[in-house]
């Protein structure tokens, strides 16, 4: 029987990067804050609202996505997040009133990313578990890296062709680059491991026994430490985010 063809590892780095290039635009919602009320007359609340749906969105789409991801594979989720971001915010573009916005950039677009980011980080520490830490940082630092590109790159977009052809733009960007990026985006062949790397041993009790490290989702909710560190990240997140989605508009008015 012939030996099952391995495709080239460093490819996934690639196709993860290139995904969270993407995502990572969630970020860069500061600079359509100022042209979408000057157009609208639309305070800051009403405005920011869509980026806290957008993020709501995200978070509980996540966790069926994760689930999907294990019985259809990473390539098909990610593509199927590209497709429908792209669609978000293409509809976007199209937008007459707040509602429009919200189910648009806010819930589309937000379940979007949702699809795709969770196959990134799932497919690199699987092809790179020798480099688990390090690839899950390369992942990561994409998706914020991203405003680095599209903040200055939607902001230039909106001077010249205005906000409603930049969400349309961006929308056919982002859907051609995801779907891109998720052809790299594979699991390993069954048993597969790098070439010269043994696994660690398992971990023990002290009476030599094979200590216990993983659990299921549902027993999570009993152990106190699962939700000290929820809270924890919960907190940090949001303060972040509430910064993040006026960051533009409060530059420009402190010059």
């Amino acid at each position: 029987m012939a030996e099952e063809r391995v495709m080239n590892r460093w490819l996934v780095p690639i196709g993860a990067l290139m995904v969270q290039l993407c995502l990572g635009v969630i970020y860069a919602f500061s600079v359509f804050v100022k042209p979408l009320e000057a157009a609208f007359g639309w305070n800051r609340a009403q405005t920011t609202w869509a980026f806290s749906i957008n993020i709501v969105a995200f978070a509980l789409v996540m966790t069926y996505a994760g689930r999907l991801q294990d019985r259809i594979g990473p390539r098909m989720v990610c593509m199927i997040g590209g497709v429908i971001m792209g669609i978000g915010f293409i509809l976007a573009r199209f937008i007459n009133s707040l509602w429009m916005f919200y189910l648009t950039y806010g819930v589309i677009a937000g379940a979007g990313i949702a699809f795709s980011y969770v196959t990134p980080i799932a497919t690199l520490v699987k092809w790179f578990p020798d480099m688990r830490g390090l690839m899950t940082g390369v992942a990561v630092a994409g998706f914020g890296f991203s405003t680095l590109i599209f903040g200055p790159v939607a902001a230039r977009m909106i001077e010249a062709v205005g906000w409603q052809n930049t969400f349309f733009y961006l929308g056919i960007i982002f859907l051609v680059v995801v779907v891109a990026g998720s052809q790299f985006l594979r699991n390993p062949p069954e048993g597969w491991k790098p070439a010269g790397w043994t696994p660690p041993p398992a971990a023990t009790t002290a009476t030599g026994e094979k200590a216990r490290v993983d659990f299921q989702p549902r027993e999570l909710f009993g152990i106190p430490q699962a939700w000290m560190l929820w809270i924890m990240f919960a907190f940090h997140a949001s303060a972040g985010l509430m910064v993040i989605s006026s960051l533009s508009p409060f530059a420009q008015q402190k010059g």
